[in-house]
Formats: structure tokens, sequence, C-alpha cells
């Protein structure tokens, strides 16, 4: 009988950099639920040809990083990511699977930054992202091992 092994959701590996800065180098280590969200539109592609059935062309992918952040005092990835909500501006973000080294890299606007205050946890943040192009040199790129 064949053993499987599954992995722990604990290979998410977040770094951060100013927007137009270049390549994230700063690592994020207080994240919980990291989720790296990969879609595709479908363009329709039907023709009189087709046998009876809808054919389809991929299209444009749709890309959305979230993850939560423990809320910490200070200077700081936290405070960075705050700056960059309030301010309106944006951050260099890349989220790679520690264990396959497979993931993305880009410019991102953050789209959501609610904080929780639980009586009986630690307050979190919930961050999401949507990629961006703010330099021509640094597009939204998937990354592999």
């Amino acid at each position: 009988m064949a053993t499987v092994t599954f992995r722990l959701g604990k290979n998410a590996k977040l770094y951060i950099a100013p927007l137009g800065a270049g390549e994230p180098t700063t690592e994020v280590k207080r994240i919980t639920d990291a989720s790296l969200n990969l879609s595709r539109a479908d363009i329709d592609a039907s023709t009189r040809e087709s046998p009876d059935v809808k054919t389809y062309l991929a299209g444009p992918a749709d890309w959305e990083l979230s993850f939560n952040i423990l809320a910490t005092d200070g200077a700081g990835p936290y405070a960075d990511i705050a700056a960059a909500f309030h301010n309106g501006t944006g951050i260099n973000a890349k989220c790679v699977n520690a264990a396959t080294g497979i993931g993305v890299v880009a410019s991102w606007i953050i789209t959501e930054f609610s904080e929780e205050q639980p009586l009986d946890d630690v307050i979190k943040t919930s961050v999401k992202l949507k990629p961006t192009i703010y330099d021509d040199d640094f597009l939204p790129t998937a990354v592999t091992a």
C-alpha cells in the first residue's frame, strides 16, 4: 500500500517591498490563512463548425492574494501594508510555496484591509491584494522553481 504524505498549510511565504522598489525581499512572517486565488476568463469561441458543443479560448488571468496578518505596533511589514492601503498606493509582493517554489510576484493594490478585534484572540487584519502595473519593468509574473 502506498503512503500518502499531505502538506500542511505552513509553506506560504510572503515578501514585500515598497511600490516601485523591484523584487520584494522583506519576509512577512506574522501571516495566517494565506490564499492565492488564480482564475482565468473563458472566451466563447463556438462556431457553426463546433459539433453541437460550445468551445472556448483561455482569456486573461485574474489573480487575488489574500491573507490575515497579526496586528503589530511600530514599524515593520504591518505598518507598511497599512500605510499603502490608507495612502491608496500599493506594494510590491511575492507569494510562493516554500516547498515547491511556485507562486507569483507583482505590484499590487490593496483592496481590503479589515481589522478584527475579538475579545478572546489576537487582533488580525484581513488583507486582499490585486495586481497592478506601476513599473513597466516589473510586470505580474508567475514564479516557478
